[in-house]
């Protein structure tokens, strides 16, 4: 029974995704290079200014300070309308939805 309700747990947050931060686009998107592919991700739970809007390169360059040429884990449920897997980006133990959020930029 334990061996169920872990596996129950597992899949409930979906598929995981190791690779390196290479571009960010804006506050709340990402490119990740895993092996030979990259995939637009985006953070899921927050929304940060356009790039056009107040704020929205300050917004970028925090999660660009956090992310760009590091190595994260990104753990994703869906995709959106747009084609970007949608989820949580991990970098080591910080949660960087949530600090982008902590920061004010999301």
């Amino acid at each position: 029974m334990l061996c169920l309700l872990l596996l129950l747990s597992i899949s409930a947050f979906g598929d995981e995704l190791r690779g390196v931060a290479v571009r960010v686009t804006d506050g709340d998107t990402i490119v990740i290079q895993s092996g030979e592919e990259q995939y637009k991700i985006r953070l899921s739970g927050i929304d940060a200014p356009e790039i056009r809007q107040a704020f929205g390169r300050e917004a970028r360059a925090a999660l660009a300070g956090q992310v760009e040429s590091n190595a994260v884990v990104f753990v994703w449920e869906k995709k959106d309308r747009y084609g970007r897997l949608l989820g949580t980006v991990l970098l080591g133990s910080v949660n960087v939805n949530l600090e982008q959020m902590r920061g004010g930029f999301a």
